[in-house]
C-alpha cells in the first residue's frame, strides 16, 4: 500500500519539492506572532477563512517546517507543539491568568533545554557511526544534519522570557477579540493556538531545524534496536498506520526472530510523512486517486470516470492520517438503471396544503450510484448511513443512532453499501436487501406514514435494480389491489385466492384499524409485531384484538369493511404471509377510505 501511494507523489515532489505540500498546508486558528530580526513583533489572527496573502504564506511555510509529527513526539513538554528553537506553539487555554503563567515559563525552559541537548539526533548518529561500513557514504551525508546555531537558540529563548509581558499583552488582546468571543463552545476555544515564530530572513534555517527534528523521529520507534541496514541503506518501522507502544504489544511478531511487522527505507519514510501532511490538506474520508494524478487539484470524493484508480479512505487521528480503507479499483461504469417510483401507490397528508400528496423522487432518478446512495441513506437509514462510513464501530450504538436493532443492521450492512457504491462489488448489498432491508422499511414505517412510503418505494427500486423479484412484486402489488377492490365491491361471496391477496388485505385492514385510534400520538408498532408473527392464525388473532378495541368507531353497516374482514379471518390458517405484500397493503392508499380521506 505505502509504495503504491508514494509512487506518483515522489514524482511530483521531485519537481516542486516542499512547495508541493506547503501550498496546500492549512494553518490552525489562533494568534500568530512573528518576531523580526530587529526585535519587533507583528501579530495576526488566523481564521479558517483567512485570506491567503503574503503574510499567510509566510506563516504557512514556517508552520510546515515547525509542526510535530504527532503529539507523542513532542520536545520536552507535551503541551508544546512546535519542534525547533525558531518557534513556540502552545494552546491558548494555558493562558488563563492575568499575567504570563509561571508554569509556561518553566515549560519554555524545559523545551529549549531539550532542543539544545538534541538526544534523539545523538541516538541516530550513534547507530550510523556504529554501522558506518554497512551504509553508503553519500547516503549518510544526506542524513547527517549540520550543527545547531546555539546563539540563535539562546536568543529565541531569552526573547520570549524577557518579553513575556509584551507577548501576554498580545495574547490578552486576542482573548478579548470578537473572533474569540464568538466561539460558541468551550471546546472551540480550547483548540485555539498561540504561535510564535522568529524570522531571520533565511528559510534554510527553518529547513535545517525541521530535519534536525524529523530525521531521528521519522520512524515509528526512535530506538536504536529498531533500526536496520539493508543494501547500504537505513531502515526503520513505518510511522504510518502502525502502533507499537507497550499497550499494543500484540502487534509485534513475537514468534519471529525480528518481532517488528514491517520496515521502510529512511528517504521513503520522509516522503511518506510529507505525503501524509499533504493528505491532511484534502477532504478527509473517501477519496479517489487516479493513476495519472498530477497533484494540481485536490483529490475527489466521487469516482468520475471508468478508468482505474486508487480508493483512499482516511481520517484524522490526533493530527495524523489514518487509513481506514485502501484498494486499487478497476474502472467501472457509474451509471446504473436505478429509479424510484410510487410502487406502493401510497400518499400522505401534507400540512401546508392541508391535503394528501404523492411522493416525488425526481432528485433520486438521475441513474447514477450517488443517487442510489442518497436514496438509501435518506429513506432507509434515516440519514445515518453516510455518517457511519467514517464512524468507529464502537460509536454506532443506541440511543444516538437509533434502536439497538437499527444499530445492528447498520453494523451488518454499511460495508456492503460502501463496496457497491465505490468498488462496484454488489454481492454484499444484494444479500442485505434480500435478508435485512425489510427491517429498515419497518423502521421507516414506525417513524411515520411518509417515511414508510419512501422506505418501501426505495426498497422496491433496489429489488428491481438487483433482480430480486422486484418487477414481479410491483406487478403483483398492482394486481392485488385491483383484484381486492373488485372483490369487496362485488355483492357475491368470495374467498381470497392465495396468500398474496390475504397479505395485501391484512395490511389494508391493519392500517384502517390502527387509524381508528383517537390518540394524538398514533404509532405503527403493530406492523413489526405482525411481521414477526408471519403465521395467518396469529395475525388473525391480532386483527380480532384490534377490531374489538376500535370496532366501535366503524359503522355497523359498513359492508365493504365487513366483507373484507370476514374474508381475511376465513383464510387458511396454516400459511405464512408475504411480508413485502403485507407492507405494500399497509402503506398503499387505503381502500376503506374515499380519496379525500385516504
Amino acid at each position: 500500500m505505502i509504495y503504491n501511494l508514494l509512487d506518483t507523489f515522489k514524482k511530483a515532489y521531485h519537481i516542486k519539492g516542499d512547495d508541493l505540500v506547503i501550498e496546500n498546508h492549512r494553518l490552525k486558528e489562533g494568534l500568530y506572532i512573528k518576531v523580526c530580526e530587529d526585535g519587533t513583533m507583528k501579530s495576526t489572527i488566523i481564521k479558517k477563512d483567512s485570506t491567503v496573502d503574503s503574510n499567510y504564506e509566510w506563516f504557512r511555510k514556517a508552520d510546515f517546517y515547525s509542526n510535530l509529527i504527532n503529539t507523542n513526539k513532542y520536545i520536552g513538554d507535551k503541551k508544546i507543539h512546535s519542534n525547533n528553537y525558531l518557534t513556540f506553539f502552545i494552546k491558548e487555554k494555558n493562558f488563563k491568568k492575568e499575567k504570563f503563567p509561571k508554569d509556561v515559563s518553566e515549560r519554555i525552559n524545559k523545551y529549549y533545554k531539550t532542543l539544545e541537548e538534541d538526544k534523539k539526533n545523538n541516538l541516530l548518529m550513534k547507530f550510523i557511526n556504529k554501522n558506518e561500513k554497512e551504509l553508503d557514504s553519500s547516503y549518510i551525508k544526506k542524513i547527517i544534519v549540520d550543527e545547531m546555531d546555539k546563539e540563535k537558540l539562546k536568543h529565541s529563548k531569552q526573547f520570549i522570557l524577557e518579553n513575556s509581558d509584551l507577548i501576554f499583552g498580545e495574547i490578552r488582546q486576542f482573548k478579548e477579540s470578537d473572533f474569540v468571543k464568538k466561539k460558541s463552545t468551550k471546546k472551540e476555544k480550547e483548540e485555539l493556538y498561540i504561535k510564535i515564530y522568529f524570522d531571520y530572513n533565511d528559510w534554510s534555517i527553518y529547513e535545517l531545524e525541521s530535519k534536525r527534528y524529523l530525521y531521528p523521529r521519522i520512524f515509528n520507534k526512535s530506538e536504536v534496536k529498531t533500526f536496520r541496514t539493508l543494501d547500504k541503506r537505513l531502515y526503520g518501522i513505518s510511522n504510518l498506520n502502525v502502533a507499537l507502544d507497550d499497550k499494543k504489544s500484540y502487534l509485534k511478531h513475537k514468534n519471529r526472530k525480528d518481532i517488528y511487522p514491517n520496515y521502510i527505507e529512511f528517504n521513503d519514510a520522509v516522503s511518506l510523512y510529507k505525503y501524509s501532511v499533504w493528505l491532511l490538506s484534502n477532504k478527509l474520508g473517501r477519496n479517489f486517486k487516479p493513476f495519472d494524478y498530477d497533484y494540481r487539484i485536490p483529490l475527489k470524493e466521487i469516482k468520475n470516470s471508468n478508468t482505474d484508480s486508487i480508493l483512499i479512505n482516511m481520517k484524522n487521528n490526533q493530527g495524523n492520517i489514518e487509513f481506514v480503507d485502501f484498494e486499487i479499483i478497476p474502472g467501472f461504469e457509474d451509471n446504473v438503471n436505478f429509479q424510484i417510483h410510487n410502487y406502493v401507490q401510497g400518499s400522505f397528508y401534507n400540512k401546508e396544503i392541508k391535503g394528501y400528496i404523492e411522493p416525488n423522487y425526481r432528485n433520486y432518478n438521475n441513474k447514477n450510484r450517488q443517487d442510489v446512495l442518497k436514496a438509501i441513506n435518506d429513506h432507509l437509514y434515516n440519514n445515518k448511513l453516510k455518517q457511519s462510513f467514517n464512524s468507529d464501530l464502537k460509536d454506532i450504538k443506541p440511543p444516538r443512532w437509533g434502536s439497538k436493532k437499527f444499530c445492528n443492521i447498520i453494523l451488518l450492512t454499511k460495508e456492503s453499501v460502501y463496496n457497491y457504491i465505490y468498488k462496484d462489488d454488489g454481492n454484499g448489498i444484494k444479500n442485505s436487501i434480500d435478508k435485512l432491508y425489510i427491517n429498515l422499511v419497518i423502521d421507516g414505517i414506525k417513524r411515520g406514514k411518509e417515511q414508510g412510503v419512501n422506505s418501501f418505494n426505495t426498497y422496491m427500486a433496489l429489488k428491481i435494480l438487483f433482480d430480486l423479484r422486484g418487477d414481479e412484486l410491483v406487478k403483483k402489488i398492482k394486481e392485488m389491489r385491483n383484484n381486492i377492490e373488485k372483490t369487496i365491491l362485488d355483492k357475491e361471496t368470495h374467498d381470497l385466492e392465495d396468500i398474496y391477496e390475504y397479505s395485501y388485505l391484512a395490511g389494508q385492514i391493519s392500517y384502517y384499524l390502527m387509524n381508528q385510534s383517537k390518540s394524538k400520538n398514533k404509532n405503527h408498532d403493530v406492523v413489526e409485531r405482525i411481521c414477526n408473527y408471519k403465521n395467518v392464525s396469529k395475525i388473525n388473532d391480532e386483527l380480532k384484538f384490534w377490531f374489538k378495541r376500535y370496532g366501535h368507531a366503524i359503522r355497523m353497516n359498513y359492508s365493504k369493511f365487513n366483507k373484507a374482514l370476514s374474508m381475511t379471518l376465513a383464510f387458511n390458517k396454516e400459511k405464512e404471509i408475504d411480508e413485502d405484500i403485507f407492507l405494500a397493503g399497509y402503506l398503499g392508499d387505503n381502500i376503506f377510505y374515499n380519496r379525500e380521506e385516504r
